[in-house]
């Protein structure tokens, strides 16, 4: 069986369209990569860094929160499929995210 090709951000840019699956540069996680176009970057759902930027230049929106969610809950049920593990900060962060958002993000877009 042959490995799917994956692209990481750099190919992306060269190629100036998106291109999937993309490939975390930071944990080589493939799939979970989403590219922003309007500022030429893309974040990683599962270790969350942006592939050439800072986080702070990811839109918030439901979804990312939702991804959110659920990577950390999944993270916390499964802590031998991950490097480190979830633990109460982890879960202090994104409720904290969940409650500066919660009126411009999660109800505004309702």
């Amino acid at each position: 069986m042959t490995e799917k090709k994956s692209y990481t951000i750099y190919e992306v840019q060269a190629a100036e369209c998106t291109l999937e699956p993309m490939k975390c540069i930071h944990c080589g996680h493939v799939g979970e990569v989403t590219y922003y176009q309007d500022i030429e970057d893309a974040h990683c759902a599962i270790c969350g860094e942006c592939q050439l930027g800072e986080t702070t230049k990811i839109p918030v929106t439901k979804q990312t929160i939702y991804d959110e969610i659920c990577h950390t809950l999944t993270d916390y049920e499964n802590p031998d499929d991950i490097e480190g593990t979830v633990d109460m900060v982890d879960f202090y962060e994104l409720l904290v995210k969940i409650q500066n958002n919660w009126e411009g993000v999660i109800t505004a877009q309702d």
